[in-house]
């Protein structure tokens, strides 16, 4: 029963997403047969590969066809039908399309396989097990050292927000406009938005390992993180990394079979225009909240579109462009020829209008190592994407400290996924080592005012 229970749902699925598929295809006016196969085959693997362990509701897999699906077949296809042009950027030739399509094909199908193979494997995870119940014990073993620092890193936090926005309360529901804030270089304003802020919804999920109800210090914490980074005070992407983990742990929107597909699919055509809204505060324009789709067409999918003039112009740098990623923490008056950005180095190569374009871990990969890196990249990144997703769903403890991390990098991938890579990887790494510093700090703070505790009780 539970069988075909499983086997309606997945049909469903497909026929939903299909369908959907089908509606873009027709209003695309598309004329090259071509492209549309190709864009179709990318399409359907991703609709099944979707289908591929439904149980795991939400995972990086997912995160990968979905991406995919959306950004590399039903946004082309608009962009293609309707010859949308970015940034002020030249035309665009169909063979150069269609190579887009193929490169794309190569690397989801070497992505497919490589993920199927690791997943198939039995790992260990006794090191993080460990530690997960290690941690527990030494929160759970001290409320008083629990709630004390949850207070001080909750103050310390609040005032470094309100600080940055000039004690105005209403500037932190918009991500600018006309308000007065703390004038921070570069550096200090990354270190500001992508360590420090995102810690009170870290130490809100502290309440999730040691609280098994909630109460008036997690109530307080809700609301804390409402008013101090509300969703439409910040990027998409960082909204999606630090309420999607809220999401998983304290409801059940996701407690069903394809339930994070579809929400994604709501998100992506409903939410996230609606977010874009509030990008500027002007009090002389009224907010328009109704919904529309012109969205689709102003450059928010742009990662097709920058691959494929990558690939049109050969950009290849051979791992220039990399090691500027990896090596993002050099400041440049060290490292005077470090490389930009790869979207802003295409904008520079091709003239655009705009710098602060997308480019896809595919165009990645492409403009890296031509099509070694295309090979290179799908079977590490399809690797390393089951090693995680195995790191949580074949574990007993889901609710453990080091799941978090998994479940923040749930929403990264999608910025990895779109790009480009010296941005989403930096601010993945930075929000990841404040995470970590929070877990840390409750950490040895709990042992330490355990310690604290005994030593008075022994001198008594």
């Amino acid at each position: 029963m539970n069988n075909l229970s499983t086997y309606l749902k997945s049909m469903a699925f497909i026929f939903i997403s299909l369908t959907l598929y089908s509606f873009v295809v027709y209003y695309s006016n598309v004329d090259s047969l071509v492209f549309l196969f190709t864009n179709s085959i990318i399409a359907v693997i991703c609709i099944f590969s979707l289908t591929l362990m439904p149980n795991e509701t939400f995972s990086l897999k997912n995160i990968f066809f979905l991406f995919t699906f959306f950004f590399m077949c039903c946004s082309p296809l608009i962009e293609v039908g309707q010859g949308v042009l970015y940034w002020g950027g030249g035309s665009i030739s169909i063979d150069s399309y269609i190579m887009s399509n193929f490169l794309i094909l190569i690397f989801v199908l070497l992505f497919l396989f490589s993920y199927i193979l690791f997943k198939s494997r039995n790992y260990s995870f006794s090191v993080a097990e460990r530690f997960d119940k290690k941690f527990k014990v030494t929160i759970d073993g001290n409320s008083t050292g629990f709630y004390l620092i949850t207070i001080i890193l909750s103050i310390i936090i609040s005032y470094l927000i309100l600080s940055f926005n000039d004690f105005n309360v209403i500037s932190m529901f918009f991500r600018g406009g006309v308000f007065e804030r703390a004038d921070l270089n570069q550096s200090y304003w990354l270190i500001y938005m992508y360590f420090i802020r995102p810690m009170l919804v870290f130490v809100l999920l502290m309440f999730s390992i040691r609280e098994k109800k909630s109460n008036i210090f997690f109530i307080f914490m809700i609301i804390m993180v409402l008013l101090h980074l509300s969703p439409t005070s910040m990027a998409r992407f960082l909204f999606v990394s630090l309420y999607l983990p809220l999401i998983i742990v304290y409801t059940r929107l996701f407690n069903f079979k394809y339930s994070f597909s579809l929400y994604f699919i709501a998100g992506l055509l409903l939410v996230f225009p609606l977010l874009d809204k509030f990008r500027l505060y002007d009090p002389d324009k009224d907010i328009d909240f109704a919904i529309n789709f012109d969205f689709l067409t102003h450059g928010h999918f742009d990662a097709y579109q920058n691959l494929t003039r990558s690939i049109q112009s050969d950009f290849v740098t051979w791992g220039e462009q990399l090691l500027g990623s990896i090596y993002f923490f050099i400041p440049r008056s060290i490292w005077p020829s470090k490389p930009v950005g790869s979207g802003a180095a295409l904008s520079q190569l091709e003239s655009l209008d705009f710098s602060n374009i997308s480019m896809p871990l595919i165009a990645e990969s492409f403009i890296n190592f031509h099509m070694i890196g295309v090979v290179v990249f799908s079977i590490v990144c399809g690797g390393g994407a089951a090693y995680l997703d195995s790191f949580y769903w074949k574990s007993q403890n889901k609710t453990g400290v080091t799941k978090l991390f998994y479940l923040f990098l749930i929403g990264m991938f999608l910025f990895i996924l779109r790009g480009d890579l010296l941005s989403s990887l930096s601010y993945t790494i930075s929000l990841m080592l404040s995470l970590a510093f929070v877990v840390t700090f409750y950490f040895f703070g709990c042992k330490l005012s355990l310690k604290s505790k005994l030593k008075r009780k022994s001198h008594g």
